[in-house]
């Protein structure tokens, strides 16, 4: 099991070609991570969570903290390969000290994405 971390960046519309060149590279997984589940580099991955289940792309790399995932940036469901949002991810739930979002505390699993 993970735990999700959501990397949001801010783009003005005059980045809109820049931001949608990168969709689909957002999954970023540590090395060790990514070869005990059998993930490659640009291989599209199911990340799921109790709440649901979304589609990205693989991007393994020493960046994140073994025992992350990094998703970068909030793409809109339009660019995202299954249509859906990171927040397919996410509950609902609030924190028990200050009642702020759980999102960046979220367990998730990663596995390669197989089709029939």
């Amino acid at each position: 099991m993970f735990v999700l971390v959501w990397c949001c960046w801010n783009y003005t519309a005059t980045h809109a070609l820049y931001t949608e060149s990168r969709v689909g590279s957002a999954s970023c997984l540590y090395p060790k991570d990514a070869e005990e589940r059998g993930i490659t580099e640009g291989m599209l991955v199911y990340i799921h969570s109790p709440q649901g289940r979304v589609v990205r792309k693989a991007k393994v790399t020493e960046a994140p903290m073994p025992g992350t995932v990094v998703l970068e940036g909030t793409w809109w469901e339009k660019w995202a390969p299954d249509g859906k949002g990171i927040n397919h991810l996410t509950a609902e739930t609030l924190t028990d000290l200050g009642g702020g979002s759980t999102f960046h505390s979220t367990p998730v699993e990663v596995e390669p994405l197989r089709l029939a």
